[in-house]
């Protein structure tokens, strides 16, 4: 389930729904995969990071303001579960704006829960009114203050796209209903019962408990809301062998009250006495005739007399249903070896596994990554959903062509690009697309290289035991002196900047060029290749950790870094270059974010797109810049690897001896994780809050989940 949350603030509604939602170490049993945290600023972010770090892999951080299009604050739209909105909506000034934009963010049979005051009163005024945000509302009918009443939500869910206020439930329902109890004071079983109800609920109730005949019921004609609990069938069944006196009697009772309790001894699984269960069918077949009664059935199991456990059962159901929270409370309460049972459909989990092990020839188990077998990680498995899962390589166990070499993988790098897979947002064959590792097989015809030598390259699919390609493809030797994990965290980040930059701008000594995104990997890359080539870096970051570590690591002034998370920055380029722009833009944002940075692109200037999101959604890009001579390029790596392999292999050549000559350095730092911790590093790459570059170490005792 994915749940965004509007107006988070410190997390006091996060923490109850979390509890609620499973919060136990593994997380199969969590009832959530992702949860977006956001607010309209982002001061409250750093304490609900700390506050909810258990869930750091599931939850991300972002700014949102809900009076504004979603879309165009790089929210998916259409794509979420549940939107949670608690004490947030009555902030906004334009309650149908606010309403109309939650709709925009659910999927079709999304939810939409808000908490919300609906019966605001001189005291809430007077406490809240001090605050600027309460009197914010634009609306007339809310000039006397923000909050509205039920039914005005309705009208306005409806108006918003909803299909209206279908649940509602109040903290505070008015006055506890009367209690009446009906029985025959010729049975001892029900006289007794009576008594121990009566002096038990006057004593929880501080009011008289009515006790009758079913005459006297139909006679009595309550001033208020009025809950029976009829004890008629509380020993032997009256429906299954009813008299017409009775029938008609009952037929007047039950049509004519809208709360009952009626009670039986119908319990257990398996019931001794099965004709208790004809209350059950008639109550249902009342509820489909009219929806607001609010009939429930107590089976208890069958006893002689009744025990103290079962008068307790009795006394808190009747306790429990006067209260205002019970408006929406089960219909049927069976008593199954002395504990009250609701009916409910839940998934067997258990069972599930068992027979889908029963009817499947192959098997999901954890065993460690170095199994004999060779593995690729499975691109059809829901990755982030529920869990990686690897497969067999059957391709593994093929001659090699003559032109081909198999490389065993040592490390692999992870991109942004490969957490879009494993979500879903990007199709793709496979996963993975940069490595280091060893030769392993040489084709008959290669001269390249030899078993043994420490290689580094570009092919989809490295999440496995060995991958396999031509020769003259995307793959290099490792210069002496750099590690596997450090050569993984090269190739994309580096190759993308340097294709970009090079190849596709052209940049030269004295230009300007602005990197979005310049703490993560492949804007560490761009920044190093760009100053090399004398060029002044204009950056934007996520955060001020970010922002230092571009100050010490790369002596970049503060004057020029940005945030990323507004688009104030193309004014501040523009004005701090004179109202000229920048000559390079190297775009990783997306939607308002990209048409900012295209405002501030020079006469002349190259705007190099290497994000996915805008292009997958073919958004439009605004055409009359293009009179100031400007470029617009697209550089995408994964495709240019497959046709275009000799320019990829030409840039990792330039790169690996820039970095062997200490020109250029791998970003900083590299977080390196065991294959085993896949989905963990996954979820920190999906928050963005990460730095610098993520790495996957394919360790031989690291307990992964294998299909085969």
């Amino acid at each position: 389930m994915k749940i965004l949350e509007i107006e988070a603030g410190a997390g006091s509604m996060t923490d109850v729904m979390i509890q609620m939602l499973g919060t136990d170490n593994e997380s199969r049993h969590r009832k959530y995969a992702q949860w977006d945290y956001t607010d309209t600023s982002d001061s409250f972010f750093a304490g609900a990071q700390d506050r909810f770090r258990s869930e750091a892999s599931r939850m991300n951080f972002k700014k949102l303001d809900i009076e504004k299009d979603p879309n165009s604050q790089d929210f998916e739209c259409g794509t979420y579960d549940l939107v949670v909105a608690s004490l947030a909506l009555h902030a906004s000034k334009s309650l149908k704006k606010a309403l109309c934009n939650a709709r925009k963010l659910l999927k079709p049979g999304g939810k939409l829960l808000m908490y919300e005051i609906t019966a605001s009163d001189q005291r809430s005024t007077f406490i809240s009114g001090l605050a600027e945000d309460w009197w914010s509302s634009s609306e007339p009918y809310r000039e006397m203050g923000p909050c509205v009443m039920e039914q005005k939500w309705n009208e306005l869910l409806i108006e918003a796209g909803f299909s209206g206020l279908d649940l509602s439930l109040p903290d505070f329902g008015g006055l506890e209903p009367e209690v009446e109890i009906v029985y025959d004071d010729s049975e001892s079983a029900q006289r007794d019962l009576t008594e121990h109800l009566v002096k038990e609920l006057e004593t929880i109730f501080k009011s008289p408990i009515r006790r009758s005949t079913i005459q006297q019921a139909l006679e009595y004609q309550p001033n208020g809301p009025l809950l029976r609990v009829i004890l008629l069938e509380l020993q032997t069944s009256v429906l299954s062998d009813i008299q017409p006196e009775l029938f008609g009697q009952l037929q007047s009772l039950l049509s004519s009250t809208e709360h009952i309790l009626w009670v039986n001894q119908g319990g257990g699984i398996f019931p001794s006495q099965p004709q208790s269960r004809l209350a059950e069918g008639m109550f249902r077949v009342l509820k489909t005739e009219n929806s607001k009664r609010r009939h429930h059935l107590l089976s208890l199991e069958p006893q002689a007399s009744l025990t103290k456990r079962q008068y307790d059962h009795v006394v808190n159901l009747v306790k429990y249903l006067s209260s205002p929270v019970a408006e929406h409370a089960d219909m049927e309460y069976i008593e199954h070896e002395s504990v009250l049972n609701v009916p409910r459909v839940l998934p067997a989990n258990t069972l599930n596994e068992e027979i889908c092990l029963m009817a499947s020839s192959h098997q999901s188990k954890i065993q460690d990554f170095d199994c004999q077998v060779p593995l690729s990680l499975n691109a059809a498995s829901p990755g982030l959903l529920d869990g990686f899962e690897f497969i067999e390589d059957e391709t593994a166990h093929l001659p090699l062509e003559p032109d081909e070499v198999e490389v065993k993988v040592e490390c692999a790098g992870i991109n942004f690009r490969d957490v879009l897979i494993a979500v879903g947002q990007l199709k793709a064959s496979h996963t993975g697309s940069e490595w280091s590792g060893t030769i392993s097989r040489v084709g008959g015809a290669c001269t390249r290289f030899q078993v043994g030598d420490s290689v580094v390259g570009l092919h989809n699919g490295c999440f496995s035991t060995s991958v396999r390609m031509l020769e003259n493809g995307p793959i290099v030797k490792i210069p002496s002196g750099i590690s596997f994990s450090d050569a993984a965290a090269v190739s994309v980040n580096f190759a993308t900047s340097y294709i970009a930059l090079h190849n596709v701008a052209r940049i030269q000594s004295g230009e300007t060029v602005l990197i979005h995104s310049a703490s993560g990997g492949t804007g560490q890359a761009a920044i190093q290749i760009a100053k090399n080539a004398g060029a002044t870096v204009f950056a934007t970051v996520g955060s001020e950790s970010k922002r230092k570590l571009l100050m010490d690591v790369y002596n970049i002034p503060e004057s020029n870094i940005f945030s990323s998370r507004t688009t104030l920055f193309s004014k501040m380029i523009k004005l701090r270059t004179g109202g000229k722009g920048v000559d390079v833009i190297l775009n990783s944002l997306a939607g308002e974010s990209l048409l900012a940075s295209w405002k501030c692109i020079a006469p002349y200037g190259r705007f190099l797109e290497i994000g996915k999101r805008d292009i997958l959604s073919n958004q439009k890009l605004p055409m009359l810049k293009f009179l100031d001579n400007v470029t617009f390029s697209g550089v995408d790596l994964a495709v240019m690897s497959v046709e275009r392999p000799a320019v990829c292999t030409a840039a990792l050549n330039s790169v690996f001896a820039s970095i062997q000559e200490g020109k250029l350095h791998p970003s900083q730092p590299i977080n390196v994780y065991g294959v085993g911790e896949m989905e963990k590093a996954f979820r920190i790459m999906q928050t963005g809050q990460h730095v610098g570059k993520m790495v996957l170490e394919m360790r031989a005792h690291d307990q992964v989940k294998l299909y085969l």
